[in-house]
């Protein structure tokens, strides 16, 4: 098991032998005791017995203290992602993205009932943008980098 704080450089932080060669399916489980806060990537490396090894697809989990209201993911991503967010609190809730300059990329609302929006930016350059998300007093601003 990997885990990684963006997405990018990973960090081995279990191991768990196999079954061997088989055709039944076994399950197995790890247990992060020191989980980064926020986001965290984890995957999973599979090695055979020459060697030979691939890696799972990446996963993110968000770890929270109570304070984070919103996860944005993946996060660096290719300019389309998603905010995940609570619905029920955030009906009046919009966002900007802006460049490290300040000029605004995009704007809008974030109305989807499912908690889940998807935002595309995927015409820009590849760099560092600003999410900031307001719902009433309340500001989040994270950092989203765009990859190509």
């Amino acid at each position: 098991m990997f885990r990684s704080k963006d997405g990018i450089n990973f960090e081995e932080v279990s191991k768990v032998d196999g079954s061997g060669t088989t055709n039944t399916q076994h399950n197995y489980s790890f247990t992060d005791n020191n989980p980064y806060k926020g986001v965290s990537y984890y995957r999973l490396k599979q090695t055979d017995f020459n060697g030979d090894y691939t890696f799972s697809q990446i996963e993110n989990v968000l770890i929270t203290d109570g304070d984070i209201k919103y996860l944005v993911y993946p996060n660096p991503n290719n300019g389309n992602f998603s905010v995940k967010f609570d619905a029920e609190q955030n009906v009046n809730a919009v966002f900007l993205i802006t460049d490290a300059t300040g000029r605004l990329i995009q704007s809008g609302r974030l109305d989807d009932l499912s908690g889940k929006q998807q935002i595309n930016i995927e015409k820009v350059l590849p760099g560092f943008y600003f999410l900031q998300i307001t719902n009433g007093d309340n500001s989040y601003l994270a950092k989203v980098q765009v990859i190509k």
